[in-house]
């Protein structure tokens, strides 16, 4: 685990300077923004390992999240479990998810599709919302029109599940909107704007205008020009 701590997490011999510190500034933190408090739960953690392993590969998956390391976040995972099992608890969706982000934030899109594929039969964990935006998040920023593709083909399996909630979601229509753009699917980007300007006008987004940005740049590849004049008008009227 010493390679997984990396920059933001330094070993000694007792202790782990932990960056969940680096949030608790109002608990008068020191000079490197970590807190007494976090420095305390973290220390306390690492010299209680055989009886609070719990803490620990938890405080290890925090870390590899931070550092984005997925390899090394799917380890901790893996060890968590093992230390819950034999506690008697389970992971949580939020542990998943931050495996899923450590691999989305860390480039390898594809692996954090992989497990969000495998979360219910390795973990008994069923994805959220969270879980699908953070992978389609990191296909859409992956730019190729593979992933783009597989981002939207995400959207809509998230889409069919009622349970999830994602076609209320703002962040799902962003997403979609941009991962539909750049592989050209301008007939998609259109489709996704008009759901969100259905939306009432307190619940639109704050950055709608790089939606229709977005969508324009589509339009303007496929020369599709007398499409992309309406959407520029539909802008100056938002």
């Amino acid at each position: 685990w010493a390679r997984a701590a990396g920059p933001e997490e330094k070993r000694t011999e007792g202790a782990i300077q932990s960056p969940l510190g680096s949030n608790d500034d109002d608990e008068g933190g020191g000079g490197d923004g970590s807190s007494p408090r976090a420095e305390e739960a973290a220390t306390a953690a690492v010299s209680d390992v055989d009886s609070d392993s719990v803490s620990v590969f938890a405080l290890m998956l925090r870390s590899c999240q931070r550092g984005r390391l997925g390899d090394d976040a799917e380890m901790a995972l893996r060890d968590l479990l093992e230390a819950r099992a034999a506690a008697g608890g389970k992971l949580s969706i939020k542990e998943l998810n931050m495996v899923l982000s450590a691999h989305a934030r860390g480039g390898a899109a594809d692996q954090a599709l992989g497990l969000l594929k495998s979360a219910r039969t390795l973990y008994d964990l069923t994805p959220d919302v969270i879980s699908f935006t953070t992978v389609i998040h990191g296909l859409t920023a992956a730019g190729d029109d593979a992933n783009h593709g597989a981002a939207l083909r995400l959207v809509d399996e998230m889409r069919a599940d009622p349970s999830i909630g994602a076609e209320e979601d703002l962040t799902v229509l962003r997403l979609t909107i941009n991962a539909a753009s750049r592989m050209g699917n301008w007939r998609r980007a259109q489709q996704e704007l008009a759901k969100a300007r259905r939306r009432p006008q307190g619940e639109r987004m704050w950055d709608m205008a790089s939606l229709y940005t977005s969508v324009m740049a589509a339009l303007n590849v496929a020369q599709e020009y007398e499409r992309l004049l309406d959407v520029f008008n539909m802008m100056e009227e938002d």
